[in-house]
């Protein structure tokens, strides 16, 4: 979600610093033991857009995001990239994570990052000059607050072409407050919907839910 993926925008830690991920290539061999290329520009590979589902309810947050990214033709057909939660006292790590390639639900594996708040995983686009990535998680909540990262968007340089997020919440919750103001708000089956739509959008906050 980022000092590595963040609601955000995303990058990856290494060791002593905070590395843009989309500085991190490993070519399509998928060997990934001696063929990592580290670049010193971003600019080959482009995350272009997010939609993020939240679902809060108390106790608990469930979120799905879809991550489009896009390549030049003379970068590697897989790339590796960290992505970070929001661990905290509010939040614990998430529960359980999976994540796939949308086009043909290709099952992408996690890499725990234990010393870390985040996991990594190869996003593969094999001949494609784009590919979306979807990423679900549960994440416990022990306060009336959850977070999305959003704010290392910056580590890209250049603003998302479209965001979208959709917060929804039971319709008894009281007191609820975004950081963002909604665009539209709905009821649907005893829940509230708050919809943000951005575009050439460079965040400068989290997205925050409290109750």
């Amino acid at each position: 979600m980022l000092r590595s993926i963040r609601c955000y925008g995303i990058c990856r830690k290494w060791p002593g610093m905070i590395i843009p991920l989309v500085l991190l290539f490993v070519h399509c061999s998928g060997d990934t033991s001696d063929s990592t290329e580290y670049h010193e520009h971003s600019r080959e590979i482009a995350f272009i857009s997010e939609r993020i589902d939240m679902t809060v309810d108390p106790g608990l947050l469930t979120l799905t995001g879809h991550y489009t990214f896009r390549r030049s033709y003379s970068t590697p057909q897989r790339f590796a990239v960290s992505y970070p939660f929001p661990v905290n006292h509010d939040m614990s790590f998430p529960d359980s994570i999976d994540i796939c390639r949308v086009i043909d639900k290709q099952y992408i594996a996690v890499n725990k990052q234990h010393d870390y708040d985040n996991v990594s995983f190869i996003v593969p686009f094999d001949e494609a000059d784009t590919v979306t990535v979807k990423v679900q998680y549960t994440q416990r909540l022990s306060s009336n607050i959850a977070q999305y990262i959003l704010t290392t968007t910056a580590a890209w340089g250049v603003p998302l072409e479209h965001a979208e997020f959709f917060v929804s919440v039971p319709d008894s919750l009281d007191h609820v407050a975004l950081s963002y103001t909604p665009d539209l708000t709905k009821f649907e089956n005893g829940r509230i919907i708050y919809c943000i739509k951005r575009t050439r959008f460079m965040p400068e906050k989290d997205l925050v839910v409290r109750w």
